[in-house]
């Protein structure tokens, strides 16, 4: 059943093709390809969380990148959290829930400021990158 109550955030990844398409499509990685199956099998309006983008709209095409939150510093994490609450600010209704699909670097500084007008939800919260997509497959009824 679908529900378009909940808005998903899923974190890009780091592999992607070689060349421009849709984000949907840019990002190839197991974790990622889960993450989206699991969002549209319930129906969820989503977008991704991209380390040079920002916010990113599924269907906007753009070029590979080589970028990640995890080499950045504390500040520049800090910055783009900031960048990305505007983002939602204007793309997520504030009577939404939103369920994080990202590890902790993706919503470190975006989940408190998230909770004081949303309902947040983080069901992977704290699982490796293993158990996450074993997880969303387990969810979805796909094979391991």
């Amino acid at each position: 059943m679908p529900d378009p109550e909940t808005i998903a955030l899923v974190s890009c990844g780091k592999t992607k093709l070689p060349h421009a398409a849709p984000a949907c499509n840019l990002y190839t990685g197991q974790l990622f390809r889960a993450a989206r199956a699991y969002v549209e099998a319930r129906g969820w309006q989503w977008w991704i969380l991209s380390a040079k983008h920002g916010l990113l709209h599924p269907e906007t095409i753009i070029t590979p990148y080589d970028v990640t939150l995890t080499a950045m510093k504390h500040e520049q994490r800090r910055a783009w959290a900031e960048r990305v609450l505007g983002q939602i600010a204007q793309e997520v209704p504030p009577d939404s829930t939103v369920a994080i699909l990202a590890g902790v670097a993706y919503h470190e500084f975006l989940l408190h400021p998230l909770q004081r007008t949303r309902t947040v939800q983080i069901p992977m919260r704290g699982m490796g990158i293993g158990k996450q997509v074993a997880w969303l497959k387990s969810q979805t009824g796909v094979a391991r």
